[in-house]
């Protein structure tokens, strides 16, 4: 089955971040995404049009997570799952399979 993708390029925003002695500081979150969606008919053009509104969400969400949250393999799984339950919401349908992420730094 030949998948269709979505990039969305990067996602940058501040997150929360705690220092060795548990003061609260600031760090950037960068985030580089792709979305693969089944490609059934018309589904290349629903998903460019929905596109905004996806990026919109991502943002809400990355802007809400700490740097504890994107820690680990855990971290980037649940990572994946929240943005694809929001890409999902801004699609109206289950179209979107997959997140791919290519790029995930906090600094």
């Amino acid at each position: 089955v030949d998948e269709g993708m979505l990039e969305f390029g990067e996602i940058l925003t501040n997150i929360t971040s705690v220092t060795a002695t548990g003061q609260p500081r600031s760090a950037f979150l960068k985030l580089t995404v792709v979305l693969v969606y089944r490609p059934d008919d018309g589904a290349k053009a629903l998903m460019e049009s929905r596109q905004p509104f996806m990026r919109d969400l991502f943002n809400g969400y990355a802007r809400s997570l700490t740097e504890a949250d994107v820690r680990g393999m855990a971290g980037i799984l649940t990572v994946k799952s929240e943005l694809l339950k929001r890409a999902r919401a801004a699609a109206g349908n289950d179209l979107p399979q997959e997140i791919l992420i290519s790029d995930l730094i906090v600094q």
